[in-house]
C-alpha cells in the first residue's frame, strides 16, 4: 500500500495517518485499523470528529503536558462515554518536573538528540503508554501529540518495532509528517516575526528528517540491543508483547 494512501483527511488535522499494511519480519502485516498516529486533535472540527469514530478509533492516547492539555482540551476528554466512541487516555510522555531534561530538549541542535533524550529521561512514560496500548479496548488505537512527530513519533516507531517492522520502513513512516506539516510550521515560525534567532532556532528543531529516526533507532540498538530489549528493561512483559503483536497484525 502506498504511503500517501495512509493520509487521513479528517477536517482540520494535519498529519493524522493510517499505520496498516506494513509488513513485519513474522510473516504478518499490520492490520487496517489498528493504529492511527496523529497531530492535535483539538484543530477536528465536526466532520473531522466524526470520520475518526467512523474509522473505528476506539482508544485515544493524548501524549501532550498536562500545560498544553489545559491550555487547549481534547474533544473526546468526556466524563461519560457513549457508546461506539473513544475512551481518552491523558498520559503525558514528559514529566514537566523533570527540568533538567526539559532544558536539554530546549538547547538540541539535531531532533534526534531529542528523542534520545526522552529515552533515557522518561522511559517509564514512554513504556506506560505502550502497556497502555497493549490492553486498550476492541477497535482501533490512536496516538497523538501537538505535531504527531516527535512525541508520538518515538511511541510509534516502538509499536511498529515490537510488531516486528524493520527499521528502513519505521524510517520511512516517521520521515512522511514533513509531507504534511509545513502548513503549521509556517504558522508557528510566523508568531516569532520579530525574533530571527527564536526562527532560526524552530526551524532547526521543526520536521522530521529520516535521520532523527535512524538515529534514534541506532542509540536502541547500541545501548539495549534493540527497541524490544529497552521496553522489556523497563517492564515490558512477554505477555503484553503478545498483546501487542495480536492487536496489531494479521
Amino acid at each position: 500500500m502506498e504511503l500517501a494512501s495512509r493520509h487521513l483527511p479528517w477536517d482540520h488535522c494535519y498529519n493524522a495517518r493510517e499505520l496498516g499494511g506494513y509488513p513485519t519480519k513474522h510473516g504478518s502485516r499490520l492490520r487496517w485499523g489498528a493504529l492511527v498516529r496523529a497531530d492535535n486533535l483539538c484543530r477536528l472540527n465536526d466532520n473531522g470528529r466524526a470520520a475518526l469514530v467512523a474509522h473505528g478509533v476506539r482508544t485515544m492516547i493524548d501524549l501532550r503536558s498536562p500545560t498544553e492539555v489545559r491550555m487547549e482540551p481534547n474533544p473526546f476528554d468526556v466524563e461519560v462515554v457513549e457508546p461506539g466512541q473513544p475512551r481518552y487516555f491523558h498520559m503525558s510522555l514528559f514529566d514537566e518536573a523533570n527540568l533538567e531534561a526539559l532544558a536539554r530538549i530546549e538547547q538540541i541542535r539535531h531532533t534526534g538528540e531529542m528523542y534520545i533524550i526522552m529515552l533515557e529521561h522518561f522511559p517509564q512514560q514512554i513504556t506506560e503508554v505502550i502497556k497502555t496500548v497493549a490492553a486498550a479496548d476492541e477497535g482501533g488505537v490512536l496516538v497523538h501529540c501537538f505535531a504527531g512527530k516527535d512525541r508520538t513519533g518515538v511511541i510509534v516507531a516502538l509499536l511498529l518495532a515490537v510488531a516486528g517492522v524493520d527499521h528502513e520502513t519505521i524510517i520511512e513512516d516517521y520521515a512522511q509528517s514533513d509531507n504534511y506539516l509545513q502548513p503549521l510550521y509556517e504558522q508557528i515560525i510566523a508568531r516569532f516575526e520579530g525574533d530571527p534567532e527564536r526562527q532560526a532556532m524552530l526551524r532547526q528543531q521543526l520536521g522530521s528528517p529520516a535521520e532523527a529516526m535512524r538515529m534514534m533507532l541506532a542509540h536502541l540498538d547500541e545501548k539495549y540491543d534493540g527497541p524490544l530489549a529497552f521496553l522489556r528493561t523497563y517492564g515490558l512483559t512477554e505477555q503484553e508483547i503478545e498483546q501487542l503483536r495480536s492487536r496489531l497484525c494479521d
